[in-house]
């Protein structure tokens, strides 16, 4: 005979009702509330990640504008020393200037146009020529204005074009100097639909990024289109912050975004050059997902707990997820080992090549030893250690380490103006500064020795000086 439903809870059977009772309960509420709170949890190490992997692409962004921007201006220097340019410009060779100009231009994608000033300010010659322009006052330009104003390169705000299409520009600029006295202004512009092309590859998949200049304007934003951009945004927290000089991440609600202005952003300054980069997250757009597992997480909790009731189930449950947790915990304190391990190794092999270095009485002890350290322990490819020969301009090999194969002995590095002086090597010689190209197999001026570093799996290349003293 099958009880009533009144039986369960009177008479003898309404122990085992109440066990049941109280088996239910105790596997739905447990269940119901550990998942609610463990995601409720979850959320404070996501925002780590997210905070920690946006700072990341806001320096890694910053970094690759500093790098593109010094190219463009030892590009520049490198010309305006050359004598034939000068003697062009002191003897009123508009032709030759041009074809410099033009020569130039061939030499970086990015360049948009090139212009040479007076250092009156008067426009003097421009690629691609635009003859009614000449002789128009350019004085108030900001990279003119830089220029003289600081008496080296400069990197102007983002501002109008003056001359052909309206749209916004932004410019480098370099001073061409004759006897010490600034002879005229040499700079170049790029578009703000050229900055975008080549951030695109570079911006976060999900976040929101955008450039700004040394006043606080938007030159790019991979939000909206290019064209109408240099808004003054110097107002908005990050920008104030990256403005300064400063890097970091905040929490803060944005002016400007109408939908979900509630942003984690992250900002690095583009040092030496004034501007800056931010990346924002939106807060409600990075929490979505967690937010959305939270409540259907609950829901099935519940459903299987009514399946499932008792306290065995219950018990089962909470026994396999204190070991995954504690197996993840287990995990975790084994990486942060490790890591901490190899920092501990990587110092105390810096500190043995201090000591090591101290123990050097020759150049080329003290050269293996770097190219040792830069290609075992950093990690290169390969490194090597050259002298510069102010007599013949060639650069000598004194030492390498790493994957060399062969590759100093099939190529040759000068420093003067000859086809194998124009490279990274060279160029850092005559400019007595770092040179770093990124991208050596697709740069036309790596030419020379382009075949023998792809075939050795060479990407990129950095040059760096331990002495200034080589100049010309």
């Amino acid at each position: 005979m099958v009880p009533s439903p009144r039986a369960w809870f009177h008479g003898p059977a309404r122990f085992p009702a109440l066990a049941i009772g109280a088996g239910f309960l105790a596997a739905v509420l447990p269940i119901g509330l550990l998942a609610w709170f463990s995601l409720t949890a979850a959320e404070t190490p996501l925002r780590g990640e997210i905070e920690a992997h946006s700072l990341s692409e806001a320096r890694g962004i910053a970094v690759s504008l500093e790098s593109m921007f010094q190219e463009h201006a030892i590009l520049l220097q490198s010309n305006a020393v050359r004598p034939r340019f000068l003697q062009a410009i002191k003897g009123g060779d508009r032709a030759e200037v041009h074809r410099r100009l033009e020569a130039i231009s061939a030499l970086d994608p990015h360049i948009e146009g090139l212009f040479l000033a007076t250092a009156e300010g008067k426009l003097w010659a421009n690629h691609p020529e635009t003859p009614e322009a000449w002789g128009r006052d350019v004085s108030d330009l900001p990279a003119f204005k830089g220029v003289i104003e600081k008496g080296g390169p400069h990197v102007s705000e983002v501002h109008e074009r003056r001359v052909g299409a309206p749209d916004f520009v932004w410019a480098v600029a370099v001073p061409v100097r004759d006897d010490g006295r600034i002879l005229s202004v040499l700079g170049m512009l790029g578009t703000v639909e050229g900055l975008g092309a080549m951030l695109e590859s570079l911006r976060p998949g999900t976040a929101h990024l955008y450039i700004v200049d040394q006043k606080g304007r938007i030159a790019y934003h991979s939000g909206k289109p290019a064209v109408g951009l240099a808004v003054d945004v110097s107002s908005v927290s990050p920008v104030r912050e990256v403005l300064a000089g400063r890097e970091g991440v905040i929490e803060h609600e944005n002016p400007l975004e109408k939908d979900d202005p509630r942003r984690i952003s992250a900002f690095a300054p583009v040092r030496g050059f004034g501007w800056g980069v931010v990346v924002e997250t939106p807060v409600e757009k990075a929490f979505a997902p967690i937010r959305r597992l939270r409540l259907l997480v609950t829901v099935v909790s519940i459903i299987l707990a009514a399946l499932l009731g008792g306290g065995s189930a219950l018990a089962a449950r909470s026994y396999v997820r204190r070991w995954i947790l504690f197996d993840a915990a287990r995990g975790k304190a084994a990486e942060l080992e490790e890591i901490v391990l190899a920092r501990a190794s990587r110092l105390k092999t810096m500190s043995a090549m201090s000591q090591a270095l101290l123990a050097c009485r020759t150049v080329e002890c003290a050269a293996d030893l770097v190219c040792r350290v830069v290609a075992n322990e950093i990690g290169f490819r390969m490194a090597w250690v050259g002298l510069a020969d102010e007599t013949t301009f060639d650069v000598r090999p004194v030492a390498e380490c790493g994957y060399e194969e062969g590759y100093l002995a099939s190529v040759k590095v000068r420093w003067d103006e000859t086809p194998e002086g124009m490279g990274p090597t060279g160029t850092a010689v005559r400019t007595g500064q770092p040179v770093i190209w990124s991208r050596i197999l697709d740069d036309p001026r790596y030419a020379a020795w382009r075949e023998a570093a792809r075939l050795r799996g060479y990407r990129s290349s950095g040059r760096f000086l331990s002495s200034s003293k080589i100049r010309r």
